[in-house]
This record gives structure tokens, sequence and C-alpha cells, in this order.
């Protein structure tokens, strides 16, 4: 039995940016799995023009922010 394993495609994610980020980017910068990071109330922002499945970016310094506030409570 030969078993296969798939290479990551892309660059690395680039969390010292302050571009935008992917739900992956940004549940790596939290530490958090993307599902668990749907359903944290984070601010985000949804791109495109879709209903039905909204595309959501996080900008990076938002998060910190939030993060900052969290841990303040």
């Amino acid at each position: 039995m030969t078993i296969t394993t798939r290479r990551r495609v892309g660059p690395a994610a680039d969390l010292e940016g302050d571009g935008l980020l992917t739900p992956r980017e940004a549940a790596q910068l939290l530490r958090v799995s993307v599902e668990t990071l749907r359903v944290m109330p984070v601010p985000y922002l949804t791109i495109g023009a879709g209903q039905k499945r909204p595309r959501r970016r996080y900008v990076r310094q938002q998060l910190l922010n939030w993060c900052r506030e969290q841990a303040t409570r």
C-alpha cells in the first residue's frame, strides 16, 4: 500500500503584514480552528456581492485590537 501526501500549494501565510487575512490565516493568528473563528464575535469584512456564501476577510490590526479588548475584560 502506497501512501501519498499533498504538498501545500502557494506561499505561507504572511502574518506580519497589514493586508487582509483569509479565515485560515486569521485562525492561525488567533490559534483557533476555522470553525471556531466563524462563530467568534470578531470583526470581519465581507468581500464580494454574494449573499449565499459571503467571503470573510479579517484585518490583522483589528484582530489584534479585539484580542487586547478581550484580555482586559
